[in-house]
Formats: C-alpha cells, sequence, structure tokens
C-alpha cells in the first residue's frame, strides 16, 4: 500500500518516540537488551516463522533480508527498550506486572494486526491468538530477565520514589 515508506515511517516513528520519552544516556545503558531481546531475537522469531516453519509471509522492501527483512527487527529494538526503561517506573506489584505484560502484548498484537490489515504481513498458518500469545510469551521472559539481572532493584535504588513516570514527562523540555 506504502511500499518502503511503511517500514521507514514505522522505523523513523519508534525511533522517535523512543528519543523524546527516554532520556539518551538510558537509551545507551539498554541499547545492548534492545539488540538482544528486540533486534536478535526478533530475528530467531521471524526466521523461526518465516523459513523453518513457514507461518507467515511479510512483506518488506526496504531492508531486504532472506523471507522477512529488517525492518521489524529494527522497530522492535527501539519499542524493547522502551518497555525495559518502563517497566520498574510503572509496576509495584505483581498484578501491576500482569497488566504492564499484557498492554505490551496487545500493543504488538494490534501492531501485528496493522501489518497484516496494510498487506505487509500474511498469514499461512498463524493467527491472532497465536500472535497475543506469542507476545505474552516474549514480554513475560523479557520482564523476568531484567528481574533476574537485578535491572529493577539497581533502578529502584538509584532513584527517589517520588520519581514517578508522570513527574518525569511533565519535567522533560
Amino acid at each position: 500500500m506504502f511500499g518502503p515508506y511503511f517500514w521507514l515511517f514505522l522505523i523513523g516513528g519508534f525511533g522517535l518516540i523512543t528519543f523524546l520519552i527516554i532520556p539518551s544516556q538510558r537509551i545507551l545503558e539498554l541499547l545492548s537488551f534492545g539488540i538482544i531481546f528486540g533486534f536478535i531475537l526478533g530475528n530467531i522469531i521471524l526466521y523461526i516463522g518465516t523459513t523453518l516453519l513457514p507461518l507467515y509471509n511479510i512483506n518488506n522492501e526496504i531492508f531486504p533480508f532472506p523471507e522477512w527483512g529488517l525492518s521489524i527487527p529494527i522497530a522492535w529494538l527501539f519499542t524493547v527498550i522502551i518497555f525495559a526503561y518502563y517497566l520498574p517506573k510503572v509496576i509495584d506489584t505483581r498484578l501491576g506486572l500482569y497488566v504492564y505484560i499484557f498492554f505490551w502484548a496487545l500493543g504488538t498484537t494490534i501492531t501485528y494486526l496493522l501489518l497484516k490489515y496494510l498487506g505487509y504481513w500474511q498469514d499461512i498458518s498463524w493467527n491472532l491468538f497465536y500472535n497475543l500469545l506469542l507476545a505474552i510469551f516474549t514480554h513475560t521472559i523479557m520482564a523476568f530477565y531484567l528481574y533476574q539481572t537485578g535491572y529493577i532493584e539497581k533502578y529502584r535504588r538509584n532513584h527517589k520514589p517520588e520519581d514517578n513516570l508522570w513527574d518525569e514527562l511533565k519535567s522533560r523540555p
């Protein structure tokens, strides 16, 4: 529908949002997490889904790569950084964690539906329910990793309780 411009818009939009809502030093701190869980894991999932077990096809003209292209993993790199940055800021309880993970999984599923509607994603043996389950699983793995590596505890030790999301967004220029 939009050709390669859609992928530029998607990557540029997620990149711009990331740089607008997260301080640059924190982006650099979370870049390795974004590369591993956004770019590398994204490529693994797309390789399995398009090549190993043909479950879907992806039309990507701007960053061609065998079978799936690199646009989705590049965009995921940015969204994973946002996920990691705000995780310790917005969750205080186990229920809060579940809601946060579901919120992100829902966003991933909405993006999947948008890609499908615009013709950039064609299902073979894939559907909305599978996508939602995969999104919940991957976001749970990311949250578990952040917890196990001490990222959440380190963040809470170094920031005052009043440094919450809304105060931070209000204070940014």
